[in-house]
């Protein structure tokens, strides 16, 4: 079928909106009179209105759509492979982007520990050199025949030297990111929620922002319906609409 729509059709139809919105416009409703004539309104002009175009449209919607259908299960289908070899590749690069990230941060707390380790053998060797010379001096004055002198040295908390200063450890090798024709590079952080009690605890107390959490419609509006709107939640106000059916 043709899936072309009337242009006569849309214009007559456009024609007769403003006159329908100006008495949509002016309907009041405040007692039965002024229900039943809206009740009218609803449904010997709009409904009316409604279901031409459902009638006149809707075949060429399920035309279209269809057409439609077929051509992205096509374009799916042909995309299928290709997609799933660019995501392979993509995830080869992207794992030796990361590898190499994560030997540059081993490489470099390698190299901090082992400076605080020559830090701490040189602090170590500089107190014993003091603990030594300490001894030697109360050993002299015990020789001297000065007894109490050579107690107070030994019993006197050593003095503290400082280390020759070391040389500065080199620098971590910088990372060179792998760089091919044609091809950019990013990092995309991913997340995924391993305990959501201790989520919404750390919500509570001002560690995590509070739009982290968002609600479940679906699941909130189920509840509220079991319950008929009888629910008593913080922080949620229950409120009721009116819904009114035309006739079909």
């Amino acid at each position: 079928m043709s899936t072309a729509i009337d242009q006569s059709y849309i214009e007559e139809t456009q024609g007769a909106v403003v006159p329908l919105e100006q008495e949509v416009a002016e309907a009041k409703v405040n007692d039965n009179d002024q229900f039943v004539l809206a009740g009218s309104l609803l449904n010997d002009r709009i409904k009316p209105m409604i279901k031409e175009i459902h009638t006149k449209l809707d075949p060429i919607c399920v035309a279209t759509n269809e057409a439609h259908k077929t051509a992205t299960t096509t374009r799916k289908d042909l995309l299928a492979p290709f997609v799933a070899m660019e995501s392979h590749v993509k995830g080869l690069m992207g794992d030796f982007i990361l590898l190499q990230e994560e030997l540059q941060k081993e490489e470099r707390e390698r190299i901090e520990r082992e400076a605080r380790a020559r830090e701490a053998s040189e602090q170590a060797e500089a107190d014993k050199a003091a603990q030594e010379e300490q001894l030697a001096a109360a050993t002299a004055l015990e020789e001297g025949g000065d007894q109490a002198a050579a107690e107070r040295v030994l019993n006197a908390e050593p003095a503290v030297r400082a280390p020759e200063p070391l040389p500065a450890p080199p620098p971590a090798p910088e990372l060179q990111k792998p760089k091919a024709g044609g091809i950019s590079t990013s990092k995309k952080y991913q997340y995924e929620v391993t305990d959501f009690q201790a989520l919404v605890r750390d919500v509570v107390e001002g560690n995590v922002p509070w739009n982290v959490l968002t609600i479940d419609k679906a699941n909130t509006n189920q509840h509220i319906r079991a319950n008929d709107g009888a629910v008593a939640w913080k922080g949620i106000r229950v409120f009721a609409k009116a819904q009114i059916r035309g006739k079909r």
